[in-house]
């Protein structure tokens, strides 16, 4: 293949990097939403944080649920042998304990509240995986289109170490130019070598987060479309309050809410209810009924600390709401920035830098083809431009990865 064609292929991949064709997106897309789908599904993490969240719901029942009631056998005087046939008192009843009023229903809400904040953490977890199976799935693709690209630089090389041989059979070029030509051709081979052990890396990680120890071969990304970024900063910020992380430390307060009003309960005291039938020798079998409740009043003490350690938890809770709003708001913010950031490096790499690096490969060939340039200048500007298109894979990644990043904040996907 002639270097003039080379350069056409280089031009050509520039110009379709720029917008990526809507079919690969919606490939991209399909085989990513497989992916976390399979994750969602099988991930070790998300299995214990369902197993926790089913667990809280079936305490709700528990939490409203009376003490079991207790079967009371009595034998009054035994006599000294053991024989219990003849003892002249017998007596079986039922004793039930029943919680002041009031104190059932905060148990219930109480339990409600751990369930759902049981629930928010299983979404929250939900959205970590999605992120990190997301993040992995974009290095993957970043890593496969470095691997092309190296692979497109290792062709041109060749022809241009191809020309400079023929350049020194006549005498044309020295040695040393087919040496540095030489030296730039294996650094580009080793660079391939290292991509693709890291290939096995990101897939490695894919397929663990899926739930997968071991897997056959790797897999094969789709491209990735790079579309603009539309979402407003006060958008994000509204998707914010809706978040999962920001609900469960609301949920946390309200449940600290609810515990301390339980405290203030709990000096009302429970009360125990029994019902016994006795025989008596020589008697009339009777009914009897008893009443039992604690003495709290002699407890005042340990129920204002347990009253003070409420109120404290509370206080604990509602700024623990304010740290996870502000560093959620700060993190929506910065990532708002870096992505805007990255879409205007972008604009710039493709409309003036990566254009420039093609022009000047091409004066350095022509140069050096007619005699008015040396090969180093020619092996510099193939590497510029290298540099230049790895830089704007490596961005156009970190825009997915971020935009990732951010859906975990908000819990909820982000159109683009």
């Amino acid at each position: 293949m002639k270097i003039g064609k080379l350069l056409i292929l280089l031009v050509i991949g520039f110009a379709f990097s720029r917008e990526t064709p809507l079919f690969a997106s919606e490939e991209a897309r399909s085989q990513l939403s497989s992916l976390v789908a399979a994750a969602i599904g099988k991930n070790p993490e998300l299995i214990s944080f369902r197993a926790k969240r089913d667990a809280a719901k079936e305490r709700i029942i528990q939490a409203t649920a009376l003490d079991d009631p207790q079967l009371v056998l009595t034998l009054d005087h035994i006599p000294n042998n053991g024989d219990i046939r003849k003892t002249h008192e017998r007596s079986i009843g039922i004793e039930q304990i029943f919680p002041y009023y009031g104190k059932r229903s905060l148990k219930q809400k109480i339990a409600e509240l751990e369930s759902e904040i049981a629930d928010l953490e299983y979404q929250e977890k939900v959205w970590e995986v999605t992120s990190s199976v997301k993040s992995a799935y974009y290095q993957l693709v970043f890593l496969t289109k470095s691997i092309a690209l190296h692979r497109e630089h290792e062709s041109l090389l060749s022809e241009l170490i191809s020309i400079a041989r023929k350049r020194y059979v006549v005498s044309q070029s020295s040695q040393q130019d087919l040496l540095k030509s030489d030296i730039e051709q294996a650094r580009l081979q080793n660079k391939i070598v290292s991509l693709e052990r890291e290939i096995l890396s990101a897939n490695a990680e894919i397929h663990i987060l899926m739930g997968e120890r071991s897997h056959d071969e790797p897999l094969k990304t789709k491209p990735v479309a790079f579309p603009p970024f539309l979402q407003t900063l006060d958008t994000l910020k509204e998707m914010t309050l809706q978040s999962p992380r920001l609900k469960k430390a609301q949920r946390f307060f309200e449940k600290n809410r609810k515990m301390s009003q339980l405290i203030q309960k709990e000096s009302n005291p429970d009360f125990m209810l029994g019902l016994y039938y006795q025989s008596l020798d020589g008697e009339e079998d009777q009914w009897m009924a008893t009443g039992k409740i604690p003495l709290s009043v002699f407890s005042r003490k340990k129920y204002q600390s347990k009253n003070h350690v409420a109120h404290l938890d509370e206080e604990e809770a509602i700024a623990n709401y304010d740290a996870i709003n502000d560093e959620t708001l700060f993190a929506i913010h910065r990532l708002f920035n870096e992505i805007k950031a990255i879409e205007d490096q972008t604009r710039n790499d493709q409309n003036e830098l990566i254009p420039l690096a093609l022009q000047a490969l091409e004066v350095a060939r022509i140069s050096y083809q007619t005699g008015k340039g040396d090969l180093l200048n020619w092996i510099d500007s193939e590497r510029t431009l290298l540099d230049l298109q790895m830089e704007q894979a490596m961005k156009q990644t970190l825009f997915q990865q971020k935009i990732a990043k951010m859906e975990q904040l908000v819990g909820k996907e982000i159109s683009q």
